[in-house]
């Protein structure tokens, strides 16, 4: 097989198992430390590949590993002193929706009859949970049945829009751009902006700490008024552009605030119930491959709530170029979430959703399955929206994004972000995040 390198270790049973799936990956694969009689010896059984197939394996044994840490905690809480009751029984693919549901509204649950690495074992799967959470998931199951029934997009209403303000012209390029959304939708804007005054702290006690004392408190005060100056021009400027635009039903209102700019945007969405935030950014640097600015990159990346970034060249032209929003598909549970929010915003828009999946050619016959059951479900769930699904084989990610962005005349991109560890971003990189360095157009992040 030429030299050897271990890949990982395991108990007998699993290293095996991973074995198997390599091997259906093509990359030949032995297994090493082991007594032919009892299994592994304690130090566990090593999993080897051949030097040249290292790069190639290591994003596979990243997903198993994964799915071997979720099969443990699993099993580990099924076996926790907590009653555990049964809740209803569907197949594999059905049962993973029912939990991402159940789960977004903050009730844990357990899968049975199932394997964590090829799916459901014959029969059923049985969704478990605990018995103070019975009554509570009874009633999300009759909800989400019903919705599907009458293909509603689900409970999510977009309420006022958050608008972030900065005084440049991304952020005036962006409170338009919300203003016009904001009517075609039929709801108010919210435009807010965050300045920061300084803060020394000193103890001794002179005419000289009160001198800067009473300095400092002026700064302090010019910054706030200055800032408060600048919103009302803001405003202006906004009210101005709406009646040009004769956009009659949008209520405005602003807000200046105190503080640091990336935590106060965060605190005031949350703390008004705010359901998007619309903020604007400068062009990305692809020689720097730096991402937007550092706010709004910090609170892309933090936000609990859907995160719309506009770029310079973005404009919305009373809804008429809104035709088609695309959303890239992880094919996890929280894309169900994400596209009941994304509905929400679109469907009164009348444009056409594209859901797209990112594929590698090695990975396309997994992916057509599931393209297939996501498909199904949310055909399902709305019947009568034009909803087209596609899976993108990716050979050079820039230039097939944005292929497809201009194809399909794209308006507005979206997709979930996941965070990763360290090491998840470098061995097994989100294809999904590369919608982040390819497009001038909004950008729309919901969070996983």
């Amino acid at each position: 097989m030429g030299k050897l390198v271990t890949l990982a270790t395991y108990p007998y049973n699993r290293a095996q198992i991973a074995k198997m799936r390599l091997e259906n990956e093509g990359i030949e694969c032995v297994i090493t430390n082991v007594n032919p009689i009892k299994g592994s010896f304690p130090a566990g059984a090593k999993l080897r590949v051949r030097e040249e197939d290292i790069e190639r394996a290591i994003p596979i044994i990243t997903v198993i590993n994964e799915e071997f840490a979720k099969a443990r905690k699993q099993s580990e809480l099924s076996k926790s002193k907590e009653e555990l009751v049964f809740f209803a029984a569907f197949s594999f693919s059905r049962a993973q929706l029912i939990k991402g549901f159940l789960e977004a509204e903050g009730i844990e649950c357990f899968m049975s009859n199932s394997n964590p690495i090829s799916g459901a074992l014959p029969g059923e799967v049985k969704i478990s949970l605990r018995q103070e959470d019975l009554s509570e998931a009874l009633q999300i199951l009759s909800r989400i049945e019903t919705e599907e029934e009458s293909g509603r997009p689900g409970k999510y209403v977009i309420n006022d829009i958050a608008v972030a303000v900065d005084f440049t012209e991304y952020g005036i390029n962006a409170a338009r751009y919300a203003l016009e959304l904001a009517c075609e939708i039929g709801v108010g804007i919210r435009l807010f902006h965050c300045y920061y005054t300084p803060l020394i702290e000193t103890t001794t006690l002179s005419d000289a700490y009160f001198e800067s004392y009473v300095n400092i408190d002026k700064v302090q005060r010019e910054i706030k008024e200055t800032s408060e100056k600048k919103m009302e021009t803001f405003v202006a400027d906004i009210l101005d552009y709406k009646k040009k635009r004769k956009i009659e039903d949008v209520k405005i209102s602003y807000d200046c605030i105190n503080g640091d700019p990336a935590d106060q945007i965060l605190g005031y969405v949350q703390e008004n119930n705010l359901s998007l935030l619309i903020i604007g950014s400068s062009s990305h640097d692809r020689t720097t491959n730096r991402l937007f600015g550092s706010v709004t990159s910090y609170v892309a990346e933090n936000a609990t709530f859907p995160v719309m970034i506009i770029p310079p060249e973005a404009t919305f032209d009373n809804g008429s170029d809104i035709k088609n929003v695309m959303y890239a598909s992880r094919f996890d549970e929280s894309d169900f979430v994400s596209v009941a929010k994304l509905m929400a915003v679109i469907q009164p828009l009348n444009a056409s959703l594209h859901a797209i999946h990112l594929s590698n050619k090695d990975e396309l016959i997994i992916d057509q399955a599931r393209m297939d059951s996501f498909v199904a479900y949310f055909k399902k769930l709305y019947p009568h929206y034009n909803i087209s699904y596609h899976l993108v084989e990716v050979t050079d990610a820039e230039s097939d994004i944005d292929k497809y962005v201009q194809d399909a005349a794209i308006a507005v991109s979206s997709y979930t972000f996941h965070k990763q560890n360290i090491i998840g971003r470098f061995f097994n990189p989100d294809m999904q995040n590369k919608l982040l360095f390819h497009s001038k157009i909004p950008l729309l992040i919901f969070h996983g």
